[in-house]
């Protein structure tokens, strides 16, 4: 039999509702926890935490069905870090980041791996499911380098000048990456080169 209930309820209690992307599903559980700690329904707590649970779970659900791609697991590995996913959820993302075939076929470029690395290192380098994606995070990296199918000749030309040197500021944020300019250049030609065997100069 079918039982109809509200929606806050049917996330109180743990139970799924429809929607067909991570975007859907958040935002309306971000409404609805924000609805009810409005209408004085819920407290504060219980709404963070409430937030925590229906996010893990709406990822949970999406990794376990095969719905959430390669690309937009990586886009959402701080926000996942940030609601507390639990041990399941974590390992679907390992299996899913270190899946060679699944990479592949994907054709997830390494940098972006490696940017997601570079942003849960920032800010939350000592929060231990951040360090399990970053080693996840890692392999993918290695896994995809395939992906970059190039052909023909290639040279890489490498700055290796003094200003190379400087931190990388982030993007609309405070503050820099751990790494430089030349590390992560160095990085961007070592996998070009892996790819293509290509040709590595550096000036200055």
């Amino acid at each position: 039999d079918t039982i109809t209930v509200k929606t806050l309820d049917a996330l109180i209690l743990g139970l799924p509702f429809i929607a067909n992307t991570h975007e859907t599903r958040n935002t309306q559980a971000g409404q609805i926890v924000a609805e009810a700690k409005k209408s004085g329904k819920i407290t504060e707590r219980e709404a963070v935490a409430l937030m925590e649970e229906a996010v893990s779970g709406n990822f949970k659900e999406l990794l376990q069905t095969g719905k959430l791609g390669v690309l937009a697991c990586v886009r959402n590995l701080v926000r996942m870090v940030t609601n507390k996913v639990d041990n399941e959820t974590i390992n679907l993302v390992v299996n899913l980041l270190t899946n060679g075939e699944v990479i592949r076929k994907s054709l997830v470029h390494p940098m972006q791996l490696d940017i997601a690395f570079e942003m849960l290192q920032a800010d939350y380098g000592s929060n231990s499911t951040a360090r399990t994606f970053m080693v996840a995070l890692q392999k993918g990296f290695e896994l995809a380098i395939p992906n970059l199918n190039m052909s023909g000749r290639v040279c890489v030309m490498v700055d290796v000048s003094g200003s190379m040197g400087t931190k990388i500021n982030r993007e609309n944020a405070k503050g820099t990456f751990k790494t430089t300019a030349a590390e992560k250049a160095f990085l961007v030609a070592a996998v070009i080169a892996k790819a293509s065997n290509a040709d590595l100069l550096l000036f200055d």
